[in-house]
């Protein structure tokens, strides 16, 4: 008998351990070569001229390109960009840019809510420049919307970090989207950032 309540409290720990853990996202440890990582993070450009959100296509980069694009990068092939917007995973963070000239396409991390309910958001990015890692006098803006509605902005200058917390209602489908915008310079474009979604218990 007491074998058994050993083996259900076991079960109903294992239960109540994997519920928590489906109650928080990391975009960082959540990424993946799926087309939606974790089940709720997409990588997207977002065209301003049209206000469209393009899904970025996961491949290895060419060895040529590794330097640009990093090794693992999400990328949209055809933007009609001289440099595409993109992101890419090192080991502490995100990295991503969004199209350093031509027309506006911001660099994107989406975040899905799968279900109603109260979160809290969390995150950071960083511009740390070009791949040489000059950043002075270099500039992005970074801002957070939830449906159209802004939660957070920064311009933020070369080697600078701006850092968010947010809590806001989502309903099941609604989409929080993490924006890099290019503010006119056409290199040192390069941000690292993270973001966390939880869930808040009432």
């Amino acid at each position: 008998m007491k074998c058994f309540q050993i083996f259900i409290c076991s079960v109903l720990l294992l239960v109540a351990v994997s519920g928590a853990r489906a109650e928080s996202y990391n975009a960082l440890k959540d990424y993946a070569c799926a087309d939606m990582s974790g089940g709720v993070w997409l990588y997207e450009g977002y065209r301003a001229e049209d206000g469209a959100y393009l899904q970025m296509v996961y491949d290895h980069a060419p060895l040529r390109e590794v330097s640009r694009y990093g090794l693992d990068a999400r990328f949209i092939p055809d933007s009609g960009q001289p440099f595409h917007p993109f992101m890419t995973k090192y080991p502490d963070y995100l990295m991503g840019s969004p199209a350093t000239v031509g027309k506006r396409y911001d660099a994107v991390l989406t975040w899905v809510a799968p279900k109603n309910g109260k979160v809290s958001i969390t995150g950071f990015a960083r511009l740390m420049g070009n791949i040489r890692g000059e950043a002075e006098g270099k500039k992005v803006k970074a801002f957070l919307v939830q449906n159209g509605k802004e939660l957070w902005k920064s311009d933020i200058k070369g080697g600078d970090t701006g850092k968010f917390k947010v809590g806001t209602d989502v309903s099941a489908g609604d989409r929080v989207h993490l924006h890099i915008q290019n503010t006119g310079d056409a290199s040192g474009n390069l941000t690292a950032f993270d973001m966390s979604v939880e869930a808040v218990k009432h």
